[in-house]
């Protein structure tokens, strides 16, 4: 009980950070900056975090692998970051999945690596608001992300909203309250930004089942009111039911308003099939994405309720890693946000299948991610 109490608590001041912290004036000059700076800031971080601590399980992998702060300098500088990330793997620098949830042992050299999940949180940040992983291979991880994380995410989603037009749709969110941030957060980042959600729908649940997550969500959403943000109370839909969102969206679309709708993927698909089966015109609502792959066979009922879609991609435990744009014919790709994550490719055989795939390894590029991280798989 106590220890709620403390979670709600720094999530309370966490907000009040949050509400209070200055929007960007000008994300797309700070965006620019990042990306050319991004080599200096990679190393930059990794110095003060990893190679400062004898400690950190990354600083055992650099030192198995023969690579001094010096070298790692000279090679990012010498053959750019990609490069070098490339070699540091073939060094046995980067993390599985599962060694970083503390599943599977890091194992180097024949040494093994003392960890855990918070060996990679970043020291540098202070985080107040929470967000948490599904844990849907494993345990969930929850993650603490500082006010500064925020601020860089929301100079992102401002490039993002200029790219769709979204100051001309009425914003809808379709996610949960908490423990999960993914729907607190979006709202106050909306509000930050000018344009307030209007309806704010929670699937599942109940009151014998998340009684007090309700409870605690509606108390936060007040205080960001009470703040000056215009976050909308979370509106609980029938249980297994989304209609209630297609039906609202298309009341709101003879009225003559557009909508986006803000959701993951399977929510997006219920929606457009509830729009469909009933007959609701919600006819050029745009669909904003997250959380799974679109793939061709849902992207399909999405065109069929005569909507648009675009995916996001993210991970808890670093953030956005990119976002698509108007002009992408495949809905299921995204551009890289450049500015805070590098991404190699590098060929891995599968778990369960034991098909050969190109897998993504992800290393933050900024002093203020929620994690530390250099050549991780996170699939």
């Amino acid at each position: 009980m106590l220890r709620e109490a403390s979670y709600y608590a720094r999530m309370a001041a966490g907000l009040f950070r949050y509400v209070r912290a200055p929007v960007t004036a000008g994300p797309e000059e700070k965006i620019r900056a990042q990306v050319a700076n991004r080599e200096a800031r990679f190393l930059d971080t990794a110095g003060k975090v990893v190679f400062s601590d004898p400690a950190h399980p990354y600083y055992e992998m650099f030192r198995l692998a023969g690579c001094t702060w010096d070298d790692l300098a000279d090679s990012v500088r010498r053959d750019g970051l990609d490069s070098t990330l490339e070699r540091l793997y073939r060094s046995g620098v980067w993390l599985e999945h599962d060694e970083f949830k503390g599943v599977k042992p890091i194992v180097r050299g024949g040494r093994h690596i003392p960890s855990s999940p918070h060996s990679f949180r970043n020291p540098l940040i202070r985080g107040l608001l929470e967000s948490s992983s599904g844990g849907s291979r494993s345990r969930g991880t929850r993650t603490p992300r500082s006010v500064e994380d925020l601020v860089t995410r929301e100079d992102q989603e401002i490039l993002r909203r200029r790219e769709f037009s979204l100051s001309e749709r009425t914003l809808v969110e379709v996610r949960p309250i908490l423990p999960s941030t993914t729907g607190l957060n979006p709202c106050v980042r909306t509000a930050r930004c000018g344009q307030p959600v209007e309806r704010w729908f929670v699937p599942g649940g109940n009151w014998r089942s998340a009684g007090h997550y309700r409870a605690a969500t509606y108390a936060l959403v007040l205080w960001a009111k009470a703040l000056g943000a215009p976050v909308p109370l979370p509106r609980q839909l029938p249980w297994n039911d989304f209609a209630p969102v297609a039906e609202w969206v298309a009341r709101h679309r003879k009225q003559g308003g557009a909508c986006a709708i803000g959701t993951n993927v399977s929510a997006g698909v219920r929606i457009a099939r509830a729009a469909f089966d009933q007959k609701l015109d919600i006819r050029g609502t745009l669909f904003l994405l997250h959380g799974e792959p679109l793939s061709e066979a849902k992207a399909a009922v999405i065109r069929e309720a005569g909507c648009l879609a675009s995916s996001h991609y993210g991970i808890s435990e670093i953030g956005t890693i990119g976002c698509g744009c108007r002009n992408m014919t495949n809905r299921n790709c995204t551009h890289l946000f450049r500015d805070t994550v590098a991404a190699i490719g590098v060929p891995r055989v599968a778990p369960i299948s034991g098909v050969e795939v190109n897998s993504l390894l992800f290393t933050t590029l900024y002093s203020t991610a929620p994690h530390v991280f250099i050549n991780v798989d996170m699939q």
